[in-house]
């Protein structure tokens, strides 16, 4: 049985010379996909819900960075099935989710558990590439009413902070250099981060994969064909992405890998469902459309960009 398995996920991960991959039938026969039918992007499955957000404004920044698997549920050692948003943030943590999200240590020696609203701005402007804020982006300053105390390294990262529109204070001139910062707040502000940073993302170099795979990339496209994401595996120091589709009704669908972005944080990957075309006729079977790529480097983590 796992012979059969194995020859099927093979034959699945053989590679069109379009950058797609077949999916197979029961049979393990390829279904070829119709390049010109619809395409819907990939998404994880099944998003995080939690039962305290509701329509809070962070829902859908800390739906999406935990998705990334980059900042947790509840406070440290709370409860797994909520966030808490309006609660203190955590230094120790939120230390943990800049290192996740934007790809490097917070220097930070502070015993305080919380964090105010200027040390994180602090940690921002460290921890972001070089961005461009545009044509006027040198002649702009923060106009806040509430930092005369600050330094001139704190003053420089909220004006950074300003021109990028990362930290723009509350539109009536105030800061509040000193406010600690929320859960939620935390998380819309790394959620906006990120997504500055990858707008200037290099795009990253790959190799398709098609034929055999060795047994660990195999064994990780099995156990995942049917949840939509990203996986990733190390073998002989050759770091592997696997980019499953999920459960397909039909045959007909492909995975179609649209590019691959690299920050300090790691690889995000964006793929797109290739849907049959309906005038087609299809074998109407579970397909696992799936496509396996080879990347440089062999430490960072990958996700499925949202």
């Amino acid at each position: 049985m796992k012979k059969t398995i194995t020859a099927l996920m093979a034959a699945a991960l053989t590679l069109t010379s379009a950058s797609a991959v077949f999916a197979v039938d029961s049979e393990g026969k390829f279904i070829a996909p119709h390049r010109n039918a619809e395409a819907t992007k990939l998404k994880h499955a099944a998003p995080v819900q939690y039962q305290d957000l509701g329509n809070h404004f962070a829902m859908s920044s800390v739906e999406r960075l935990t998705n990334y698997d980059m900042i947790g549920r509840g406070t440290v050692g709370g409860q797994q099935s909520t966030f808490e948003p309006n609660s203190q943030s955590d230094r120790t943590e939120l230390k943990t989710w800049f290192k996740n999200a934007l790809g490097k240590e917070v220097k930070d020696s502070s015993t305080s558990s919380n964090v105010s609203r200027l040390e994180v701005a602090t940690w921002l402007a460290s921890s972001l590439p070089a961005l461009n804020t545009g044509i006027n982006g040198a002649n702009l300053t923060a106009p806040y009413t509430d930092t005369a105390n600050v330094t001139v390294a704190e003053r420089d990262s909220l004006n950074q902070l300003y021109k990028l529109g990362i930290m723009v204070g509350d539109g009536q001139g105030h800061f509040n250099p000193k406010g600690l910062l929320t859960r939620g707040e935390a998380a819309v502000l790394l959620d906006g981060a990120l997504a500055r940073t990858l707008t200037a993302a290099s795009k990253s170099e790959f190799e398709q994969v098609s034929g055999a795979l060795p047994e660990t990339v195999q064994t990780v496209a099995n156990e995942n064909r049917t949840e939509p994401g990203v996986y990733s595996v190390v073998d002989n120091g050759v770091r592997y992405l696997v980019i499953s589709g999920g459960e397909a009704p039909t045959g007909g669908y492909s995975v179609n890998v649209d590019g691959v972005q690299e920050t300090a944080a790691g690889y995000f990957v964006s793929a797109s469902l290739q849907h049959p075309d309906p005038t087609m006729m299809v074998p109407q079977m579970i397909t696992y459309p799936q496509a396996v790529l080879k990347v440089k480097d062999a430490e960072k983590s990958a996700y499925l960009a949202q």
